[in-house]
């Protein structure tokens, strides 16, 4: 019975078209890139480059991935819950602009700032990057 279903299933419904795989791909780009440079990278730049104690920075990467864990389904449920009227598309804009510019701002925090105000930054920035792609995807 369960298989006479599925396949009944797989008959019925089109598959996607070639052009909204593309879509899709495309659309994901820039998420991968973003996720790529900030996962290699993030970790030396704070260190090396800024000079984070590894300790600190690997505390803002795990409060950061806390906050994913509950901005996740908060976003999914405003965008996909049951009284959402079609605002993804103003979420995914919204997240793609705040994605850059949370990027950018881990990248390029104020010379000179000691250690607890870099945290703060730092910590601020991956909060935005998180909540900008939760939003976008």
């Amino acid at each position: 019975m369960q298989a006479a279903a599925q396949q009944n299933l797989s008959t019925s419904a089109p598959g996607l078209s070639y052009r909204v795989k593309i879509m899709y791909g495309v659309r994901e780009i820039a998420n991968a890139i973003k996720v790529i440079t900030f996962a290699l990278y993030s970790l030396f730049f704070a260190t090396v480059v800024k000079g984070l104690p590894g300790t600190w920075i690997g505390i803002v990467v795990f409060v950061a991935m806390l906050w994913d864990a509950f901005v996740d389904p908060y976003v999914g449920h405003l965008t996909d819950g049951v009284r959402a009227n079609s605002k993804r598309y103003n979420f995914m804009l919204a997240g793609a602009l705040t994605m850059g510019a949370g990027l950018w701002a881990f990248f390029s925090p104020p010379r000179n700032l000691t250690t607890v105000p870099l945290f703060a930054w730092l910590l601020t920035a991956s909060f935005v990057m998180r909540t900008a792609t939760s939003m976008f995807s």
